[in-house]
């Protein structure tokens, strides 16, 4: 027992640590894989270890059951402290839940401007074309938009991407690396407050919704806009009570608890059985299988998204308003029910992607071929279709025509759908960007047939979000934090610099400079899908 202890200890300390996000069921993103090497030394070690342990338990019996306790007692308080540090945190995330149910949280007028801009957490540019082939009824929707595809993050994670998307190009991760005396902290809330800031100076009520990494909290600390008049912070995300899911049930709480014992299990064993015991997120439970429920992360995210004409106040004056949101339904894959894409648990994917419509545009196939694929695409074409009965409501409400609308996101997923350039695989680094401007109604300015939605090559970066929300209404805008002029020609001056590094957690990511370690930088410019142009910064 001595000897399967310790072997235990090592594997889940040691070996295959590090897996990427997990859902609250305890089921990856990403499935875990390892190389044959891998296993190999794991076993090795765990075969030396085990033996060198017997026999020492054997000759020092007493001596090893004094370091069992003393390792029970270390681990007891290890648990003890994550469980205050977790429980801590989930009490504001708790206390949000249904609380904003029925009240408008921010208001647009009918003859006033009012600007959004619209955070959509991992959406994937590249599905766009093939979306709006297979739903008109959404394409309709965003005819009036402009559709870029050759946009670019500053990298494939959020903590290096939203300082940039909300403060435009003096807070990409390479200029924010030579403030070397700030936090990175007080140097993404600055990068949050920038167009609030701008906005509220010019007259605007200004409403900001779920801002990511506000204060470097999971859970975004609103308290940074404390401060600022005409300004108002919300968390819409797990404020909004499932009574819109009606195909939930108790199963996700059942496996939750169930699975907790099946993960510590399976951390402890050795690699080469660890992809067995895990099962593709089912642990081999007989509750159900994780990869096939919707995870608490996309239900908060996906109610907040169908609750958006809930939130939306409309006032009949010429008053100024912007609106700043995120939103995490994209960010969170699941497999949903075709063909309305709507959440339901215990769905079976393979079942579902039997019923996927083939793909094609241009001439060009998009594969969706396995859980990872289908659950992305499917929840891109959730979000766009509340995001798209959203637009409706503004339309009924004649609030539409006078309301600019920016709906970009911070970064893509690497899936391997749309070429690579080296090693960089191009969907992980290529934003969403669709903007509508004021004034444009299908078939008054365009002259397009709805549904045809406009496309521009023009490059373009995250960064230019700024400018954009505020072209042409706001004359020379001012960062109030830094005196400098808020404007989008740092683009055409030099090459962007992009950061491939995969250090995500603010939790440990979190000096005066990014800690970029585990990658590489680039530069790039004019055509991010030409291999090209992207240039390895040695």
């Amino acid at each position: 027992m001595f000897a399967l202890i310790g072997v235990g200890l090592l594997d889940y300390m040691c070996f295959g640590g590090n897996q990427g996000r997990m859902s609250p069921v305890l089921a990856y993103e990403k499935l875990p894989l390892y190389s044959a090497t891998q296993k190999l030394v794991n076993l090795c070690v765990v075969i030396l270890v085990f033996i060198g342990l017997f026999f020492v338990a054997k000759k020092l019996s007493k001596l090893c059951r004094q370091l069992l306790l003393i390792a029970a007692l270390c681990m007891a308080i290890m648990c003890i402290s994550s469980m205050v540090k977790v429980n801590r945190s989930m009490q504001t995330y708790k206390a949000n839940g249904g609380k904003l149910e029925g009240k408008e949280l921010f208001e647009l007028s009918t003859e006033g401007n009012n600007v959004v801009v619209f955070m959509l957490d991992r959406a994937i540019s590249g599905y766009i074309p093939y979306i709006f082939a297979e739903r008109p009824d959404i394409a309709e929707q965003f005819a009036d938009f402009t559709y870029y595809p050759n946009t670019v993050t500053y990298g494939h994670t959020t903590n290096f991407a939203t300082p940039a998307l909300f403060g435009g190009y003096e807070y990409t991760p390479e200029q924010l690396n030579t403030r070397t005396d700030e936090s990175l902290r007080e140097k993404q809330n600055e990068a949050l407050k920038v167009m609030p800031a701008v906005f509220a100076e010019q007259g605007y009520e200004v409403t900001v919704c779920d801002p990511p990494y506000a204060n470097y909290e999971w859970v975004p600390d609103l308290s940074i806009f404390d401060d600022m008049e005409h300004v108002q912070a919300y968390r819409t995300e797990g404020a909004f009570r499932e009574s819109k899911l009606t195909t939930i049930d108790n199963v996700y709480k059942r496996l939750q608890q169930s699975n907790f014992v099946y993960y510590g299990i399976t951390k402890m064993a050795p690699l080469i059985i660890r992809a067995q015991l895990y099962n593709v997120g089912s642990y081999c439970s007989t509750v159900g299988n994780s990869n096939n429920l919707l995870n608490e992360g996309f239900k908060n995210s996906y109610t907040a998204l169908v609750s958006l004409k809930d939130m939306t106040g409309i006032v009949e004056d010429d008053s100024n308003h912007f609106l700043m949101l995120q939103n995490s339904t994209t960010h969170e894959p699941v497999v949903l029910k075709m063909p309305e894409y709507i959440p339901a648990n215990d769905v079976v994917w393979e079942e579902e992607l039997q019923k996927m419509p083939e793909h094609v545009v241009d001439g060009k196939k998009l594969d969706i071929n396995d859980y990872e694929t289908l659950s992305y695409y499917q929840i891109n074409v959730a979000a766009l279709q509340a995001v798209a009965d959203w637009i409706s409501f503004l339309k009924q409400q004649n609030v539409y025509d006078n309301t600019r609308i920016v709906i970009v996101s911070d970064h893509g997923e690497g899936l391997g759908q749309f070429g690579f350039a080296g090693d960089i695989d191009i969907e992980a680094y290529n934003s969403l960007l669709l903007v509508k401007d004021f004034g444009e109604t299908s078939g008054e300015v365009s002259g397009e047939v709805p549904g045809d939605v406009r496309t521009s090559d023009e490059f373009m970066t995250i960064a230019d979000v700024p400018y954009l929300a505020m072209k042409d209404l706001i004359r020379q805008p001012v960062n109030p934090f830094t005196g400098n002029v808020i404007s989008n020609a740092e683009k055409y001056t030099s090459p962007q610099k992009i950061t491939t590094s995969s250090l995500w957690d603010v939790t440990t990511n979190n000096g005066n400079v990014f800690d970029t370690s585990d990658g590489e930088w680039y530069e790039i410019k004019d055509n991010i899908f030409d291999p090209a142009c992207w240039i390895r910064i040695e």
